[in-house]
């Protein structure tokens, strides 16, 4: 990829070239599994036969006429701009309790009413939300200033506390929100995952824990859900009982640490966290929940969101952000900027801080 963009005159050839190196690794994944016949073998064969049809989808968009390209580029902006309306015509002025200046966390319909419950943290992926809507002139700028910004200190440098310490939380929004260096929303964005790498290394297993579906079942057999985090970083009580490692936090995490991101989850492919359609959504290491015999239990199931998440931190992290200068380029993203400037703190309040001690002894 790195070469294409660097030489994108000769990128037709190229793509002939990796279309034809696909093509003798699908014969020879093919080979093998005809020898093996195993699971395994199997989905090797399948994933070797997607990456020929891809390669060969791009030698043949390179050589596509004029007119199927204006064709393609007319449909393309198209999309565009009905995706565009879609975003613009949702109204988010209904959601804000205006006594609080918060937006409600939803909407009782047989009731009629707000629920009582906001969204009143800056360190959650409603802030997202926060911010489109201020940008198009749904809420007020004030809904900015009103969310909280509790600190916890890490390294002796503060971070912004979430309430569920999960990496979703966090990550989600600069997915396509621009953090700029020296603000408070870029430093907490690495000092969180610096904090889930050492919570994952203190407990000897991989890291990264957000929301995700953990190894219990309803009577349906459905896996349950709920919002894992790292003790300390999220004002929610006794998130040290469950250790549950979610592999897309890792992947969003790619966006700000790649080579330790790639790492991590190559320790969770060796435990079989990697499936047929990518890494499944969990690895559930608590030990009430986890077989007899072993320390650990692969939660088997997708999430088609936190796919999506992975995908676009994969894409940020190899075209080095081009989803949030995509969602900066829109001149209304552009005109609320100035609210992600907010710097890091320089002095740490010692009545918002709470350390893993802390944390531990109230679990």
């Amino acid at each position: 990829v790195m070469t294409i963009k660097a030489q994108p005159e000769m990128a037709s050839i190229r793509t002939i070239n990796l279309a034809v190196l696909a093509g003798e690794i699908r014969k020879l994944a093919t080979a093998i599994h005809t020898e093996a016949a195993s699971p395994q073998s199997d989905v090797i064969v399948d994933w070797a036969a997607r990456l020929e049809a891809t390669c060969e989808a791009h030698v043949h968009d390179a050589h596509s006429d004029e007119n199927a390209v204006e064709a393609l580029r007319a449909k393309l902006l198209t999309l565009r701009e009905r995706t565009r309306r879609f975003a613009f015509e949702m109204e988010f002025a209904f959601l804000m309790r205006p006594e609080r200046k918060l937006l409600s966390i939803g909407y009782r319909v047989e009731e009629h009413q707000l629920d009582e419950s906001c969204y009143d943290l800056l360190a959650s992926e409603a802030r997202l939300t926060s911010l489109f809507a201020i940008a198009k002139g749904d809420l007020p700028t004030e809904h900015w200033f009103r969310l909280g910004r509790p600190i916890v200190e890490i390294g002796f440098q503060g971070a912004l506390m979430s309430w569920s310490g999960s990496m979703f939380e966090y990550l989600m929004p600069p997915l396509v929100m621009k953090e700029p260096q020296g603000s408070i929303l870029n430093q907490t964005s690495k000092l969180i995952i610096k904090r889930q790498m050492q919570y994952g290394r203190q407990k000897n297993v991989p890291w990264g824990i957000s929301e995700a579906a953990y190894n219990a079942r309803d009577r349906e057999l459905t896996y349950q859900y709920t919002n894992f985090g790292v003790p300390g970083l999220g004002l929610k009580r006794g998130l040290g009982q469950n250790t549950v490692i979610a592999p897309y936090a890792t992947i969003m995490a790619a966006q700000f640490n790649p080579r330790e991101a790639v790492q991590n989850l190559a320790r969770l492919r060796e435990i079989g966290a990697l499936g047929r359609h990518g890494y499944y959504d969990a690895v559930d290491f608590t030990p009430q929940r986890v077989p007899e015999g072993t320390n650990h239990a692969v939660v088997l199931n997708y999430y088609a969101h936190h796919s999506g998440m992975s995908i676009a931190a994969v894409a940020d992290a190899i075209f080095e952000g081009r989803l949030r200068d995509r969602f900066h380029s829109d001149p209304v993203i552009e005109s609320a900027e100035l609210l992600l400037q907010e710097r890091a703190p320089r002095d740490i309040p010692t009545a918002t801080v709470r350390t893993e001690a802390d944390e531990r002894s109230k679990d």
